[in-house]
């Protein structure tokens, strides 16, 4: 009995990971920047190929970064800037769909934090 339990409640945390469903950044992307959500997704399916459930986290993931990047280039221009071309795969000056699906925005966001931290330390 113990066991079976135990099996639900990974099930269920497991559920609760990976949600099958877009969040509501990539339905922002999705409803009204569809070039996009579309080269964020190219790049979901690129790296996670049949695997829809982790196509759908990838595109969650990348979504909420590239809005939080967004926030950062605001404040922190030349720092964001910078992480921008460390994680990108083509030149900023490419075609925009091409840039957008080449770029990790995780890593961006995670790239660009620990240089503000940094900075802000001296």
């Amino acid at each position: 009995m113990k066991k079976k339990i135990m099996f639900f409640v990974m099930m269920l945390v497991t559920v609760g990971l990976f949600s099958l469903s877009l969040n509501e950044s990539a339905e922002s992307l999705k409803s009204g920047h569809i070039d996009i959500y579309d080269a964020i997704k190219t790049r979901a399916i690129r790296e996670w190929d049949d695997d829809h459930t982790m196509v759908v986290y990838e595109i969650n993931k990348q979504s909420e970064a590239l809005y939080e990047a967004a926030a950062l280039l605001s404040d922190y221009n030349v720092i964001t800037s910078s992480a921008l071309h460390k994680w990108s795969d083509v030149a900023l000056t490419s075609e925009s769909n091409v840039f957008i699906e080449s770029v990790d925005w995780v890593m961006v966001v995670y790239e660009a934090k620990k240089q503000i931290e940094a900075k802000q330390n001296y």
